[in-house]
């Protein structure tokens, strides 16, 4: 299997303060806090790509699998991604972190992309292009801010 080295992906931080306006008390409490990201996202889909819509949610909490490529029908690596959208053949494989998770969500991200080239390979579905995207949270900022960010991901994958 090929390893992924480099990958256009998408950077997207949210400001507390408007997670805190959105969602209340429920932005505080534990497990909560990301899954209040991950509806956020839900609702405003066009963070990601400006003609996104809900339509274009494919599934929540999506678990794809990385096959041995010795043996076909064992899985060697599994991930859970937390939104997949698809629009035009482009698919945006998304991770929701709190409070400036870059680090796992990169890595998350790094393994999801593994498991998404397997999974759909194995299943011969084809596919334009995929762009990993981060989305996670700040104090630090006042308004959303949105990088793209030419990243390399092999240190990731090492771990």
């Amino acid at each position: 299997m090929e390893k992924v080295l480099r990958k256009k992906s998408l950077l997207i931080e949210i400001p507390e303060k408007i997670m805190r306006e959105t969602f209340g008390w429920l932005s505080e409490r534990g497990n909560t806090r990301e899954g209040c990201v991950r509806a956020y996202v839900l609702k405003h889909p066009y963070m990601i790509d400006k003609d996104l819509t809900i339509e274009n949610l494919i599934a929540v909490n999506v678990w794809l699998n990385r096959w041995k490529e010795d043996d076909e029908n064992r899985v060697q690596d599994f991930r859970e991604l937390d939104l997949m959208f698809e629009k035009e053949g482009i698919y945006y494989l998304v991770e929701t972190k709190r409070d400036r998770k870059y680090t796992p969500g990169w890595r998350q991200l790094g393994h999801v992309i593994e498991c998404f080239r397997s999974d759909f390979g194995r299943n011969k579905a084809v596919y334009e292009d995929f762009i990993p995207v981060l989305v996670t949270t700040s104090d630090k900022i006042e308004e959303i801010k949105t990088y793209w960010i030419d990243l390399d991901f092999s240190p990731f994958l090492s771990t």
